[in-house]
């Protein structure tokens, strides 16, 4: 791609760093503007998988955990019922058991020709559709299955515009 094509790019497609720019301080107002768990375990997520993130993000990533521990906490204690997708409870339960000042982030290393990665924060994930039998590469869609476009997933969307005179996000 040359210069002059980066120029019709939308603002975070036009270089890597922008891009990188765009995607720290998306998920950093993502984690100010939305105080349940989805959004603070996808931050979460993406901050563990990148050092540079982390550094950025960690502190508020902390202090979100202090509230949201109080919060559920309090509500289970109470006898409440918590107002959050059950995967997301029981993958913030498991943060909880471990501590957030003993989360790690990824953890990389080579073996033989083998570039190996270790994300323990992925480790935490429920199944969903890791027991699905795959038997192609490329399914129709799904409009009751998994996808972007779901309204609750809206809050996730890094950037969303026309790219080569199709809608994208």
């Amino acid at each position: 791609m040359t210069p002059s094509d980066m120029s019709h790019l939308p603002a975070p497609l036009t270089s890597l760093p922008a891009l990188e720019q765009a995607f720290a301080e998306g998920l950093a107002e993502m984690l100010e503007q939305h105080r349940g768990l989805g959004v603070y375990i996808l931050v979460l997520a993406n901050a563990a998988f990148d050092a540079a993130l982390w550094a950025r993000l960690a502190a508020p990533l902390a202090e979100r955990h202090v509230h949201l521990a109080e919060r559920i906490t309090t509500t289970l204690r109470r006898g409440g019922s918590l107002d959050e997708p059950d995967d997301d409870a029981l993958v913030f339960l498991k943060l909880l058991a471990i501590g957030f000042a003993q989360l790690q982030t990824t953890q990389s290393r080579r073996a033989g020709p083998w570039n190996l990665s270790f994300n323990p924060i992925r480790a935490l994930r429920p199944p969903r559709m890791s027991g699905a039998k795959i038997d192609q590469l490329l399914r129709p869609f799904d409009p009751a299955g998994f996808h972007f476009n779901k309204p609750f997933l809206a809050r996730e969307v890094l950037w969303e515009g026309e790219l080569a005179g199709k809608a994208a996000r």
